[in-house]
C-alpha cells in the first residue's frame, strides 16, 4: 500500500514581499547616506577640468597715437611712442592701427605657431607723410590746370580782339597768355609790334617775341620771324635765314610758310632756284586750302614752271583762289578772261572781276580796271574814268598805274 502524503494549498506571502522591498529601499538610502557624509568629512567631489588651448602674447608699438583693432575687435588705443600687450591664440591674426582722425591707417598680418611674444611695429608717420605729399600734389597739380585754363582763356580773348580788329585791346590779354607760355600769343602779339596796330612799332620787339614763339614750338612764330627776316625789319635782310624759318613752319602744318618757302624757291632768294620744288610746296599748301598758293600755283601752271604749261589748270587754280576770297587770284582770273586764256574770252566777265578786285582795296585791280576803260574792252571807252583809276592805284604805290597813267597824259 503506497504511502500518500497530505498535500495543501500555499498562499502567497503579500506581507512577506513588502517587507523586502522595505529592506532594499532602506540599505540605498543608508549607502547614499554613508557618501554624503564621507563627502561631507573628506571636501567636495572636483570635476575633471576642460584642457586649456596655449596663448602667445602680441606686443603692439605705435609711433603716433593709434587706436588699435585685432581681428576687427577694439582693443583700446596707444600713445605715440607707446605699446600694448595682447593675449592671443596660437594662428594668423590682422592687427591694425589708425590714426586718431581716421584719415591713416596700417595693418599687418601676424601668424603664431607657438606660445611665443611677436612684437609688431605700426608706423603711421610715413603713411601719413605720403597722404599729405599727394594731397599737396593733387592741389599743385589743380592749381597748374586751372591757371592753364586761365591762360588758355586770355590767349582766346586776345585772338577774339585782334579779329576784331581791336588791337589795342587785345595787347594785354594776348601778353598775359604769352607770360603764361601760350606760345602762338607771343607770335600775335610779334605781329602787333611788327604792325604798329594798338601799340607803337617796334621791330626790335616784334623780332623778340617772334623769337620766342618760334622757339617754344609756335609754327606761327617761325613764320612771323621768317617773315621780318625776308623783309629785314628789326634784323639784318637774310634769305637763307628766311628758308630755314619757313621750312620749319612748313613742317609744322603752317600752311602760309610753305607758300613763302615756295616764292623762294621761285626766286632762287637764299639758295637754289628750284621750280619743281615750288609747285610741290605750292600743291601742298592749296591742297591744304590756302588760297594764296592756289594763285602762286596757277602762276606756275600759266608760265610752265616746274610743270608743263596748262592755261586750263591755271584758270582753274585762279577760280578756286578767288572764290576764297583772295583777292590777287580774282584778278588773275579777269586776265585770263580778258586774254581768253584758259577759258572763251569774256570782256564783261573780266571787267567785273576787276571792278571785285579793285573795291576790295586790291590797286592791281584798279590798275587793269583803267585799262579796260582806256580800252574800251567790254565797256564804253572812258579815258577821264581810266585816269581815275590810274590815279587812285599810283597814289597808293603801284608803279605799274604810275607808268600807264604818265603814258595817258
Amino acid at each position: 500500500m503506497r504511502r500518500r502524503f497530505a498535500t495543501r494549498e500555499v498562499k502567497p506571502n503579500f506581507m512577506g514581499a513588502r517587507r523586502c522591498k522595505a529592506w532594499i529601499l532602506a540599505a540605498v538610502c543608508v549607502s547614499l547616506l554613508a557618501r554624503t557624509a564621507l563627502a561631507q568629512d573628506e571636501g567636495p567631489i572636483l570635476k575633471p577640468k576642460p584642457k586649456l588651448k596655449p596663448t602667445a602674447t602680441l606686443l603692439v608699438m605705435c609711433d603716433l597715437v593709434c587706436n588699435l583693432k585685432l581681428d576687427g575687435q577694439d582693443k583700446g588705443s596707444i600713445d605715440a611712442g607707446g605699446s600694448k600687450k595682447i593675449p592671443v591664440s596660437l594662428g594668423q591674426h590682422l592687427v591694425d592701427a589708425t590714426t586718431q582722425d581716421g584719415l591713416d591707417k596700417v595693418e599687418q598680418q601676424v601668424d603664431f605657431k607657438s606660445a611665443e611674444q611677436s612684437t609688431v611695429r605700426l608706423n603711421l608717420q610715413p603713411v601719413r607723410d605720403a597722404r599729405l605729399k599727394a594731397e599737396q600734389e593733387a592741389r599743385e597739380n589743380a592749381a597748374r590746370e586751372q591757371q592753364k585754363k586761365n591762360t588758355a582763356a586770355q590767349a582766346q580773348q586776345g585772338l577774339d580782339l585782334f579779329n576784331q580788329k581791336r588791337y589795342a585791346d587785345a595787347r594785354q590779354p594776348l601778353g598775359a597768355a604769352c607770360d603764361g607760355g601760350i606760345m602762338d600769343a607771343c607770335a600775335l602779339l610779334g605781329v602787333l609790334y611788327a604792325s604798329g596796330q594798338g601799340v607803337p612799332q617796334d621791330y626790335t620787339q616784334a623780332v623778340a617775341l617772334t623769337r620766342k614763339a618760334c622757339d617754344g614750338g609756335s609754327a606761327e612764330g617761325c613764320n612771323d620771324l621768317g617773315v621780318l627776316y625776308e623783309s629785314g625789319r628789326g634784323v639784318p635782310r637774310d634769305f637763307a635765314q628766311a628758308r630755314v624759318l619757313f621750312q620749319k613752319a612748313c613742317d609744322s602744318g603752317n600752311l602760309r610758310s610753305c607758300t613763302s618757302l615756295g616764292l623762294l624757291y621761285q626766286s632762287g632768294q637764299g639758295g637754289t632756284q628750284d621750280f619743281q620744288q615750288a609747285v610741290s610746296l605750292q600743291q601742298k599748301a592749296c591742297n591744304g586750302g590756302f588760297a594764296n598758293a592756289c594763285n602762286d600755283l596757277g602762276f606756275l601752271y600759266l608760265n610752265g614752271r616746274g610743270i608743263a604749261r596748262n592755261d586750263t589748270q591755271a584758270y582753274s587754280l585762279f577760280t578756286k583762289a578767288c572764290n576764297s576770297g583772295y583777292m590777287p587770284g580774282c584778278d588773275n582770273l579777269g586776265v585770263l578772261y580778258e586774254s581768253g586764256r584758259g577759258t572763251p574770252q569774256n570782256y564783261p566777265q573780266a571787267r567785273s572781276l576787276f571792278e571785285k578786285v579793285c573795291n576790295a582795296g586790291d590797286m592791281l585791280g584798279c590798275n587793269h580796271l583803267g585799262q579796260v576803260y582806256q580800252s574800251g574792252l567790254g565797256v564804253r571807252r572812258d579815258v577821264a574814268q581810266a585816269r581815275a583809276l590810274y590815279n587812285q592805284a599810283c597814289d597808293k604805290g603801284l608803279q605799274a598805274a604810275c607808268d600807264n597813267l604818265h603814258k595817258l597824259k
